[in-house]
């Protein structure tokens, strides 16, 4: 199975996890009702991931919510206070040493604790209160797509020696996933950023041609996103937008335009996709061995 295969693989997977872990879900939401606030664990993707819950849990549920620092219980033995907490565990191997020591620590004090992964029987599962499988199947390629749920612009991008994607609220975790597959892949140095912190210093930086790489979605940073493009391409640079904003798309020098009908809080799992294909669609121009990344294996244990 090829690392496009299974970026096709997605939607069935989405489909399944709202037939079948729908249920689950909202068994495994009471524990963490009662949190005053709820700390994320990851690594990767699957960081990128609990960024896109960060902004859930805090705009649908109102729930404070914070990305754990894992080296603090593993390396500095200095774990902040999961008390009157709940911590959430994501990790596709389950195998992650050092987030499967955030929620160990949280047990300690008696915290309520999720795994969402992949592996029923993993170090992450074992270690978790509770466990919420993503029925995902094997996943063969080493860079993790679907389980974390374009080529003409992959061809427009070229052979730039660097990219910066940018999105703002929801789409800030796009663009942090999106930058990661590019460098995973095709082995292209991609900068992501909030583009509001994009606009407090590094567009300084920003020079003619530099290739910048735009997810926004209609809502409450659609008119921001439209005047950030013509801000832009008025330094120099090319702008690339991955949207559903039919105005943002006509703007941007060339866009991929989503018909997408959701939300503005679940549209990232589908320009995710589109970051998936650009990154494909891109390595396979700088003739990169999608299979076989370089430098990287399936399963990374930090501790």
């Amino acid at each position: 199975m090829s690392l496009r295969s299974e970026i096709a693989e997605q939607p069935k997977v989405v489909a399944r996890l709202l037939e079948v872990g729908w249920p689950e879900a909202r068994t495994l939401a009471r524990p963490l009702a009662a949190a005053e606030h709820l700390t994320i664990a990851a690594r990767g993707s699957s960081d990128n991931a609990a960024t896109y819950g960060k902004y859930l849990f805090e705009s649908l549920a109102g729930v404070v919510t914070a990305l754990a620092a894992p080296s603090l219980v593993t390396r500095y033995r200095t774990p902040p206070s999961f008390a009157r907490g709940a911590v959430i565990g994501i990790s596709q191997s389950g195998a992650a040493p050092d987030v499967a020591a955030v929620l160990a620590e949280a047990r300690a004090v008696r915290a309520p604790t999720v795994a969402i992964t992949n592996k029923a029987g993993s170090l992450l599962a074992r270690t978790a209160a509770e466990t919420f499988l993503l029925r995902c199947g094997p996943e063969r390629s080493v860079a993790a797509t679907k389980t974390y749920t374009a080529t003409w612009i992959a061809r427009r991008i070229g052979k730039a020696r660097a990219i910066v994607i940018l999105g703002r609220g929801y789409e800030y975790a796009t663009a942090l996933e999106a930058a990661l597959k590019i460098k995973e892949l095709a082995q292209v140095w991609a900068e992501p950023y909030s583009s509001a912190d994009f606009a407090h210093g590094p567009i300084a930086l920003l020079e003619s041609g530099v290739p910048v790489l735009l997810f926004s979605a209609r809502g409450a940073a659609q008119a921001e996103a439209r005047t950030l493009s013509r801000t832009l391409q008025a330094k120099g640079a090319t702008v690339y937008a991955v949207t559903n904003d039919a105005g943002l798309a006509e703007l941007a020098d060339d866009a991929v335009l989503l018909g997408a009908p959701l939300s503005e809080a679940l549209t990232p799992i589908s320009f995710a996709v589109v970051a998936q294909l650009v990154a494909l669609a891109l390595a396979r121009r700088r003739g990169r061995d999608v299979e076989r990344p370089r430098g990287l294996s399936k399963v990374t244990r930090t501790r």
